[in-house]
């Protein structure tokens, strides 16, 4: 990550190395301290473009304030056609929709989701859901 004047102030190591590259699909909070970007691996293609297809997924997640990565949420299933996250205004949370399902996320422990499929928003919570 640059500021505005260039200088790097924050770097990070993909694991995946030269097989996973950084999407152009991010989610930064309003206030600017949590900002989220999708990494994804594709595999196949060597000769022949139309093979290539996307065999993993990840959601890397940053505090801006500590200058790291806070956690990563792997995108399961591997979306076929829609996919597109956002996180909640205080970055406490990670929304994932994948294909029909919406998943919700602990930024700070993102190992088990909670599904909400094709359900309506308990009233406790609102979330909204915009196509880009």
């Amino acid at each position: 990550m640059v500021n505005t004047k260039g200088q790097i102030i924050m770097q990070d190591r993909l694991e995946g190395g030269k097989k996973e590259s950084l999407e152009e699909l991010t989610s930064v909070t309003r206030d600017g301290k949590f900002f989220a970007v999708s990494a994804e691996q594709e595999k196949g293609g060597f000769m022949d473009l139309t093979d290539i297809r996307r065999s993993r997924t990840r959601i890397l997640i940053y505090d801006t304030n500590l200058r790291k990565r806070i956690s990563s949420v792997q995108v399961v299933p591997i979306p076929r056609r829609d996919y597109d996250f956002a996180l909640s205004r205080d970055g406490s949370k990670l929304a994932v929709m994948i294909d029909d399902h919406l998943n919700i996320y602990d930024t700070g422990a993102a190992e088990k989701p909670t599904e909400h499929s094709r359900q309506p928003p308990s009233s406790a919570s609102t979330l909204v859901i915009r196509k880009r």
